[in-house]
This record gives structure tokens, sequence and C-alpha cells, in this order.
């Protein structure tokens, strides 16, 4: 099955706060690709904390892996929305919350605001 999604206002408007303008995401185009494949590879092979201090890190997983997250997430609160169309919680916990993507997709695709506890060990 092929599916396409484009990104939120609210992903957009993260890309935009953490960045200022997309000349910065230009200007470290390299840096970032050669990140994202660290990272990857760094998931891979490795059980350890992401390298998060690393230079270009934080760049290459809020733009690649948050993303990508956020996105994956939509697509299951958009199942489980249609599937449960009456779907209501007052509490979330989200275990391996990272950069929390798991709270904007639910935003993105719920009008419910549930209270969050974000369980983090890296």
């Amino acid at each position: 099955m092929k599916r396409s999604r484009t990104f939120s206002n609210l992903i957009q408007k993260q890309i935009e706060s953490y960045f200022g303008s997309f000349d910065r995401i230009d200007q470290s185009y390299k840096h970032l690709i050669e990140s994202i494949i660290f990272i990857s590879d760094h998931f891979q092979s490795e059980s350890s904390i992401t390298p998060w201090g690393q230079e270009h890190r934080q760049e290459a997983y809020f733009l690649y892996f948050h993303t990508l997250n956020t996105l994956r997430m939509e697509w299951v609160f958009l199942e489980l929305q249609r599937l449960c169309p009456d779907f209501n919680t007052e509490t979330i916990i989200d275990f391996g919350s990272g950069l929390g993507s798991a709270e904007l997709a639910f935003k993105n695709v719920f009008s419910s605001s549930p209270q969050w506890r974000f369980i983090e060990n890296s």
C-alpha cells in the first residue's frame, strides 16, 4: 500500500521555529546528510543513547527522524480515528517519547487535548 502525506502546519512551524529559515538547512545540507546516515547506523548497531550532543546531530535528528516519526504516528492516529471514531482519553503515557512526535501527531489528528506523561531516559 502506497501512502503519502504532507507536513502539517504544526510540523512546519516546529521546523521554522528551530531553524529560523530554510537557508540554515541549505547551509548545512552536507553535514545533515552525513549526520542522518551516522545516526541511522548508530540506531541499527548500538543500543546506547542517541548521539545528541555531537555537531549537526540535533538538526539531523529533528529534521529527519522526528519528522518521519511524527508522520508515522499520524497514520496510526488516523487509523485509530477511523476504527474508533468516538475515541477519547484524558491521559496518555508516552514511553520512549523522544522529542514528542506522538503528541504532535495526536494534535494533528484529534481535537481533544489529553494530559501527556513523557518518559524518555535519553
